[in-house]
């Protein structure tokens, strides 16, 4: 977790017995120091895409100081990683829900969507 920009690099969920559990995967294991899924994307790479194009995006509408609270794929939505960040606009402070349409095997963002809570 890098707590100055407020993003999550990577996540390692481990099972009472200490192996990882990787999302998305068959066994409920994973080779260690890597983030791929059964589906051969990148975990990281299609998180950090769409937090940075949240980013340019707010930036664009005027605003600075962006935290994300939550960013994870969304299992409502194929092809879609949602989440909640909070931005400074002036003095105001406003909570925003982020949802990126996404093409996970070259972590491109296809649409964003933002809309303030």
């Amino acid at each position: 977790m890098d707590y100055n920009s407020g993003r999550v690099h990577t996540i390692e969920i481990l099972r009472a017995d200490g192996t990882v559990l990787q999302p998305g995967s068959t066994s409920g294991t994973s080779t260690p120091g890597t983030s791929y899924n059964q589906t051969g994307y990148d975990q990281t790479q299609v998180s950090r895409a769409c937090q940075d194009a949240v980013v340019v995006r707010t930036a664009r509408d005027g605003c600075q100081n962006v935290n994300f609270s939550s960013t994870a794929v969304d299992t409502d939505r194929s092809g879609w990683v949602s989440g909640t960040i909070t931005a400074a606009r002036g003095p105001a402070t406003d909570t925003f829900g982020v949802s990126c349409s996404m093409d996970f095997a070259t972590a491109t963002v296809r649409n964003l969507e933002l809309n303030r809570r």
